[in-house]
């Protein structure tokens, strides 16, 4: 399947590709594990290295390995956080997302997620949607509730970065187009 990271547009969001200076607000946010309790990551030391994460999106987004954006205010271009949709396979994606302090709770994420959930099920015809978060994350639950996702089950992994297990709440969301039999 061919995939497309395509521009969005929200009534308060642009959702794009990252820009030569985007790595430097992801650089101040994950130099700071207090941002990763709910996450298996490490804090990064060194701008380089939140510079070459950002190469590595664009790069698989370039060979069609996933979809990433930055989410960035619509009037002003700040970066807000970011969003992506990978482990892509037959019809099928999982996202990851991320959301800077400063922009929590103004329901940019709600936004964001409904204009990907959006462009994935109608512009790129995918069937489902998963979302795994760590199960005492109440916030990022309470964001996949509200975009009607339905929890599946809970998995426990043992973390790459941070060698401890962690336990996800994994949610799907359905393309809607294909549960029109089973609708009211």
């Amino acid at each position: 399947m061919k995939i497309s990271n395509d521009i969005i547009k929200t009534k308060r969001l642009i959702l794009r590709l990252p820009t030569t200076d985007d790595y430097k607000e992801h650089f101040k946010f994950q130099c700071s594990l207090d941002n990763f309790e709910f996450v298996d990551m490490k804090e990064l030391l060194h701008e380089k290295e939140a510079k070459d994460y950002f190469k590595r999106m664009e790069s698989g987004v370039n060979n069609n390995k996933w979809l990433f954006w930055v989410i960035a205010d619509k009037c002003t271009n700040e970066p807000f956080g970011t969003i992506s949709v990978w482990n892509i396979n037959h019809k099928k994606g999982e996202y990851a997302y991320t959301l800077y302090p400063k922009a929590r709770g103004k329901g940019y994420m709600i936004e964001a997620l409904r204009a990907i959930n959006n462009f994935c099920f109608n512009t790129l015809g995918f069937e489902t949607l998963y979302a795994w978060t760590h199960e005492k994350n109440e916030a990022s639950i309470k964001l996949l509730k509200r975009a009607e996702f339905l929890y599946v089950k809970t998995v426990v992994e043992k973390g790459h970065a941070v060698k401890i297990d962690f336990p996800y709440a994994v949610f799907k969301l359905d393309n809607p187009k294909f549960n029109i039999f089973f609708s009211k």
